[in-house]
Order: structure tokens, then C-alpha cells, then sequence
């Protein structure tokens, strides 16, 4: 693996024991990446890693279910450390510029509102069946933004919806 950067781009080869070369121009800017001096493995690794960490602080948040005070920060920090990975693959500008593209606006607005809703409804109101709508709320909206990047993945889950309460 060898790395190069031209310009504003970044070039990245892939030596195989074969006397096949892989070249692959990654479109970023190198201003753009959180990490500049990682190599796309290590991306790869801090993206996985900080997944890891937001599913552990998922885990603990349920297991201390009834304290809302745990339940809702470690619920928030489950769900910002998984936000947050994305920006080792594509860059924090990148991913802030994706986030509030027309197609995913309204879910990443209704995410950060119902984060900022579960912390204020734990911390502040000490309210266990609001802290707990509200979670749900921001896992069902980081779901609709997940959503908003494979094609036609929104219409089916829609369609889906629409037959099971057509249904009942």
C-alpha cells in the first residue's frame, strides 16, 4: 500500500504479490478528512472502533435502565459516537454537508432535537417515560437519516408500514 498526495487529492495504491497494481483516487480533499495523515485502513478501524463504542454505550444504557440519568447520557453518547465515526471515512465537512442535504435535513434536525430532549428530559426533568420516548424517538430518527442513503430504501420501509397498519 502506498500513499501519495497530489494537490488537493489524495491517491492511494494497492500493491497485490501478483504483478497486478490497484490505483484508486479517493475524490476527497485531504482538508476535508478528519485524519489526513491516516491511511484508509485506519479510517476503516477509528470508523469501526467509535460503531463499537456507540453500540457499548447502547448496551449500558439499557442495563441501567431506571436511572434516567445514565439511560439518557449514555444513550446520547451511543448515538453521537456512531454520528461521529462516519467522519473518520469521509471527512467531518463532508459528512456535515451530507447531513443537511435536502433528502436528509428534517431527520438529522429531528436526531439533534431529540438527543438535546433526551438529556434535557433525564438530566434536568428526571422524567423516566419522556427519557425514554424521547430515545426512542432518537434511534427512529437516526434510522430515517441511515435510511436516506440507500435508494428507495425510505419508500419501502414506507410501503412496509403502509401494509402492516393497512392490514390490521
Amino acid at each position: 500500500y502506498q500513499r501519495r498526495v497530489h494537490g488537493d487529492n489524495i491517491k492511494s495504491t494497492y500493491y497485490r504479490n501478483t504483478s497486478t497494481t490497484i490505483t484508486v483516487t479517493e475524490d476527497t480533499d485531504q482538508d476535508d478528512l478528519q485524519c489526513p495523515s491516516l491511511s484508509f485502513r485506519q479510517r476503516v478501524i477509528a470508523f469501526a472502533t467509535c460503531c463499537g463504542l456507540g453500540l457499548l454505550f447502547a448496551i449500558i444504557s439499557w442495563f441501567s435502565f431506571g436511572n434516567w440519568v445514565k439511560f439518557g447520557i449514555a444513550q446520547s453518547l451511543g448515538n453521537i459516537c456512531s454520528i461521529a465515526g462516519t467522519m473518520f471515512l469521509v471527512g467531518p465537512k463532508r459528512q456535515v454537508k451530507r447531513m443537511f442535504k435536502p433528502v436528509r435535513v428534517l431527520a438529522t434536525l429531528a436526531f439533534f432535537l431529540f438527543l438535546t430532549l433526551t438529556l434535557l428530559c433525564s438530566i434536568v426533568l428526571h422524567n423516566a417515560g419522556l427519557t425514554v420516548l424521547c430515545s426512542i424517538a432518537q434511534y427512529l430518527a437516526l434510522f430515517w437519516y441511515g435510511l436516506s442513503y440507500i435508494p428507495y430504501a425510505r419508500t419501502a420501509v414506507k410501503n412496509a408500514f403502509s401494509g402492516i397498519v393497512g392490514s390490521i
